[in-house]
């Protein structure tokens, strides 16, 4: 069987209207990786946030690993940024000038 999200996101709504956990879940995670839809990640935290809430045991899991993964690009962008600040780029998760990995605090 193919698959067909237009098919499953009236089903996910329909059911997410009705307080269903698990559509939550599953709607969330096409949210997260943009599977059917436009990749909303806020919209996606929404929905793993609610059916943790009713229950759904993954959802809690899923949603923890989203802002875990949102503080790490955060923290690496202060570092990148910070890198430039000293007039430095980043190589390979390092901040480097002229040749020469650099301290950039």
């Amino acid at each position: 069987m193919s698959r067909n999200y237009s098919t499953a996101l009236y089903w996910l709504n329909k059911a997410v209207a009705q307080n269903n956990a698990d559509a939550m879940f599953i709607l969330g995670l096409m949210y997260e990786w943009g599977r059917g839809v436009n990749q909303n990640l806020q919209k996606a935290l929404s929905l793993l946030d609610r059916s943790a809430a009713l229950g759904q045991r993954f959802a809690d899991i899923e949603a923890g690993g989203m802002r875990m993964e949102g503080e790490a690009a955060a923290q690496a962008a202060r570092y990148a940024a910070q890198c430039r600040s000293r007039g430095g780029y980043i190589d390979d998760d390092e901040c480097m000038q002229g040749g020469f990995r650099i301290d950039p605090y």
